[in-house]
């Protein structure tokens, strides 16, 4: 029998790791298997799956948050309707959902772990172990035609975003929404694709920061005003650059493999994307520069 209390309409998630079939599959030994098994708890990590900080658990219960785990694959859902957006509006709450899986990938590629999904909103229906999910389906289906390693975005969660009346908050200078979602419209390994996704190197990017260790601070004693925002700034860049820079050495490791043609345009696809993003961050630094 239908409980409708189960029942809710929100965002929900669909993303796996990139190429792990085909690793468990090639697994032979008890090391190749306790790689698969970091793998997996990364994932999990980085997606917030049971959160054991209290803070964490308290905004999943504000949100309404679900985040459940299969293998190599997590899923997230967030209702429209929850303590939180009774707050501050449906606008913002999922634009901070979505900011948080983008910078989720962007931690799993850290650890080079290439990641694909889907998000899409539409109803979705669980009640202890049973769940039933028109977001989840349509979710699952748009990760597979993805094609590329990012987190697509249906056209219903991109119009519900651009047209909502919150967005109206923002001057044209700080809309959020084209910083956050990247379209793209080309041809990857022989078929064209045309996908929105979230720009996970540009927002996580955005968050990068100066380290304040205490050596750092204690260097900032002596200097000005403007000094200190000069340095912290020098500071901020060389973060970035570190990091963009390991971006590319990842991808480019990944892309040394030897995989399947396929396989290698998503790396190349990935390459070029990087090299797009890089230069407005790091100053055009060519260590920032990925080859394959």
């Amino acid at each position: 029998m239908l409980k409708k209390s189960k029942l809710s309409y929100g965002l929900t998630a669909f993303v796996d790791i990139l190429g792990f079939g085909s690793q468990v599959i090639n697994a032979n030994s008890s090391y190749d298997l306790e790689e698969l098994l970091k793998c997996i708890s990364q994932i999990r990590r980085a997606f917030e799956h049971n959160p054991k900080n209290p803070s964490d658990k308290e905004m999943h219960a504000a949100y309404g948050k679900s985040v459940l785990a299969f293998s190599d694959s997590v899923i997230v859902n967030v209702p429209l309707a929850s303590e939180m957006t009774e707050i501050g509006g449906t606008f913002d709450a999922l634009m901070s959902e979505l900011h948080s899986m983008a910078f989720a990938q962007a931690t799993c590629i850290e650890h080079a772990l290439f990641m694909r999904g889907g998000v899409d909103l539409n109803w979705w229906y669980r009640d202890g172990t049973t769940l039933v999910s028109k977001s989840l389906a349509n979710a699952y289906a748009l990760e597979g035609a993805a094609s590329v390693p990012v987190i697509a975005v249906t056209d219903r969660v991109y119009s519900f975003l651009a047209n909502h009346s919150g967005r109206a908050a923002y001057s044209d200078d700080y809309d959020p929404l084209p910083s956050m979602i990247r379209e793209y419209s080309g041809v990857v390994a022989g078929k064209p694709i045309t996908i929105r996704h979230l720009d996970y190197l540009s927002i996580f990017a955005r968050e990068v920061d100066w380290t304040p260790t205490p050596t750092n601070r204690k260097a900032l004693l002596s200097l000005s005003a403007e000094q200190k925002d000069q340095q912290m700034e020098a500071w901020r860049l060389e973060n970035l650059r570190y990091w963009f820079a390991g971006h590319a050495r990842t991808i480019e490791h990944a892309h040394s493999r030897g995989h399947p043609a396929s396989i290698q345009a998503k790396y190349e696809w990935l390459a070029e994307y990087h090299n797009e993003v890089a230069p407005r961050f790091t100053n055009a630094d060519p260590a920032c520069v990925c080859v394959v």
